[in-house]
């Protein structure tokens, strides 16, 4: 299987890249597009939802457990190969804690605890990914580019109590090759629009989607800002069910070489 996927990538960036360098298009205006490496960082404060499954009830993380919308950074870099391709690459994580006496009964990896225990839970959430873009169609306004990315979203909730102990259901794992296109348009040489896709699901492991709009400013030709609004879902499959999805706007800044 695999395999089968690797060759599909290979194919379509072979074919794609054939493709891009038979347009014309003029010099692009965008004062972004000069750069031969981006680092971003991001400071993203998502509202999370979730809903857990794993060898007992449905466990809903912030009603039951307690849990609050989580805020951390995320890292993104590229690095330009050639006029058309890019390597690229990002990495987040979130840490959920919480204590708290629950208002219900719930099971979570075999242990059932009481309504009225006291519980504290924790949680590691994890996503990254890295993969190539190919800018499949040049304009002097912007691009269109497709791309494909390895994608790993990792979870482990664990939930606690003095005399019951601990319930740890083993970590929740989606690997997955995810497939996207970009489009940028460049309304002055230093103010763009993007937005990006991408996704894939495969049955019996599980389901990410992940979505993207900003616009950024270019501060000269090494430094941006960007503000946006971002959607990542996830859905494990392998073992019981879990969703997760966070949602919301972030503020970034960029260097650029």
């Amino acid at each position: 299987m695999r395999s089968r996927w690797l060759g599909l990538f290979f194919t379509i960036l072979v074919l794609s890249t054939d493709w891009a360098h038979g347009q014309q298009s003029a010099p692009p205006i965008g004062i972004g597009e000069q750069a031969r490496f981006e680092f971003e960082l991001r400071r993203w404060r998502p509202r999370f939802r979730s809903e857990i499954k794993v060898e007992g009830d449905s466990i809903d993380p912030k009603a039951d457990l307690g849990w609050e919308d989580p805020r951390d950074f995320e890292y993104v870099g590229f690095l330009r190969l050639g006029r058309w391709i890019k390597i690229r690459g990002s990495g987040t994580l979130f840490k959920f804690d919480a204590a708290k006496t629950l208002e219900r009964e719930i099971s979570y990896g075999g242990v059932t605890f009481p309504e009225g225990s006291t519980v504290a839970s924790s949680m590691d959430l994890a996503y990254y990914k890295a993969g190539v873009e190919v800018e499949v169609f040049k304009f002097r306004e912007g691009f269109i580019s497709f791309f494909a990315d390895y994608s790993v979203f990792e979870a482990e909730p664990i939930i606690g109590s003095p005399d019951l102990g601990v319930a740890n259901a083993g970590k929740q794992e989606i690997k997955l090759p995810t497939f996207g296109t970009k489009i940028r348009m460049y309304l002055t040489p230093a103010l763009a629009v993007t937005l990006e896709g991408e996704g894939m699901k495969k049955d019996g492991t599980g389901v990410i989607t992940d979505w993207y709009v900003a616009a950024t400013y270019s501060l000269g030709n090494n430094f941006a800002v960007s503000f946006g609004y971002r959607n990542l879902y996830a859905k494990w499959l392998k073992g019981g069910r879990a969703t997760y999805r966070l949602e919301g706007y972030y503020f970034s800044g960029s260097v650029r070489l």
